[in-house]
């Protein structure tokens, strides 16, 4: 394994800056409340989405409608979508307005509609080498992202409807794959939150399945070269040991990982990979070089796969969740970035001398940083579109974990700091309960797992204290040498 695939030159904030607010808030009887949506997407290859959305059983007037959250080239939410038109049941125009404030755009269905009405509109591609946030279409394939694709009831009251459904009309002939359940011809999200992070991919694309026990992957590629099924076998027993250090899958009774992997041409010469992630869904662009690099790319999906737990179930306390609460970097990027290399390494992924080379190379970029002293992790995540400080959340936090994994098995055991994770995954598990964790509540998960571990997080993984050269003695006990288990 090269160094260099520890840089992700393209690689965003995942799944933790997509952010919808799932909330309960049925007790309020004045709020609007919602019998069925059922969405329907029209693909036209090499163009546009056609959606129609069916709302039955509204109550109240004037329904608002919006994006399930994006970002990045989705903040501007208003810029894709077009055409929009509302009738009544009966068949009567309905007016449409939109509002725009600071790229949140807002449509308004003005006046009564009934419990019974309809919504349709036009999604327009984004250029699919851009992002693997981009829904697109071509002439032999699409990918639908949910929350780039469908407008919803912007009322708490409305975040659970009774009934919610989804059909994707694909060309004749098309395959398809989705991280949604299928029911019947169509899929069947259960929540809005499913909606917003689902994935239907369709047409040409090579699948690979690999599955054992509750774990299982679908890797999509482009082409017919075996990548897929390499990926998938390296990459299904990661994630036996990431059920394994868990004890169970995110939500359901299995952790099946739709991964699509597409390619993009090099730009100025630099070869790029991009990824996100969503419940069940990894998403990769990469350069048609790194493409075939299958060390770089099991890399980034382990990452990425593991903000189903860090980040997804165990998610931040901020506005809206799974956006990156800069108070807890450290911990949903940092730790999540070290355990990628942990866990890889204990399925048989990556030798030894690989992950020497790992903490070596992390080390040498965290202190070549210009910002590593100026910089807190928390600073580091609000400024992370500057290439000078974006590289610091995943070095610096890197080794700020593996520190407090390290001072932890000395001072408290081999399985204090992973004893931590499984308990905040078991207590605050957002898919099942909506519960989500302040930075607060995970310094005290660990310092009462591990007296003395928050005197850790407080100096090197919140705070600016420069961390100790690989091997020198911290309170509590002594570094080990350059190694990961």
């Amino acid at each position: 394994m090269k160094p260099r695939l520890l840089s992700r030159l393209a690689l965003p904030v995942l799944v933790l800056v997509l952010g919808l607010q799932v909330v309960h808030d049925l007790g309020s009887a004045s709020r609007p409340r919602l019998g069925e949506l059922r969405y329907r997407v029209g693909v036209h290859p090499g163009g546009a989405f056609d959606v129609e959305v069916r709302v039955r059983g509204w109550r109240g007037k004037s329904p608002r409608f919006r994006l399930l959250d994006g970002w990045g080239l989705l903040q501007h939410q208003a810029s894709h979508i077009g055409d929009i038109q509302a009738w009544t049941a009966g068949g009567a125009a309905l007016p449409v307005t939109r509002k725009l404030a600071d790229g949140d755009a807002v449509w308004t269905v003005e006046g009564r509609p009934g419990p019974d009405f309809r919504l349709e509109y036009r999604v327009e591609p984004y250029d699919p080498t851009l992002s693997p946030e981009a829904s697109f279409a071509d002439r032999n394939r699409a990918v639908l992202v949910g929350y780039s694709m469908f407008l919803v009831p912007d009322d708490p009251g409305t975040r659970r409807p009774g009934s919610l459904g989804v059909t994707v009309a694909l060309p004749s002939g098309w395959p398809s794959w989705s991280s949604w359940p299928r029911d019947g011809e169509g899929f069947r999200p259960a929540t809005l939150h499913d909606l917003w992070s689902g994935v239907v991919a369709g047409g040409g694309y090579t699948a690979s399945r690999m599955e054992t026990g509750a774990v299982a992957v679908t890797a999509l590629t482009e082409g017919r070269d075996g990548m897929g099924l390499r990926i998938s076998n390296r990459l299904l027993p990661v994630l036996r040991e990431m059920h394994a250090l868990f004890g169970a899958p995110p939500r359901g009774d299995s952790l099946s990982v739709l991964a699509l992997y597409r390619t993009m041409p090099v730009r100025n010469h630099m070869s790029q990979m991009i990824g996100n992630s969503e419940e069940g869904a990894f998403l990769c662009l990469a350069t048609p070089d790194r493409f075939r690099d299958a060390d770089d790319l099991t890399v980034l999906a382990t990452h990425e796969c593991l903000h189903f737990y860090l980040g997804g179930a165990v998610t931040a306390s901020s506005e809206p969740p799974f956006r990156n609460a800069p108070d807890l970097v450290w911990f949903t990027e940092g730790v999540t970035e070290f355990l990628t290399f942990r866990l890889m390494e204990r399925a048989g992924e990556l030798p030894a001398r690989a992950a020497r080379e790992v903490v070596i190379e992390k080390e040498r970029e965290y202190r070549e940083s210009p910002a590593a002293a100026a910089f807190s992790l928390a600073d580091a995540a609000r400024r992370m579109e500057e290439s000078a400080v974006y590289g610091l959340v995943y070095s610096r936090g890197f080794l700020a974990a593996r520190l407090l994994e390290q001072q932890m098995t000395a001072d408290c055991g081999p399985d204090a700091f992973e004893g931590v994770l499984r308990r905040l995954f078991e207590e605050h598990n957002y898919y099942l309960d909506d519960k989500t964790v302040s930075a607060a509540q995970v310094r005290r998960a660990f310092e009462a797992a591990c007296p003395g571990a928050g005197s850790i997080i407080d100096r090197y993984a919140t705070g600016r204290e420069t961390l100790p050269p690989t091997g020198v003695t911290v309170e509590g006990g002594r570094t080990p040498a350059p190694a990961v288990r």
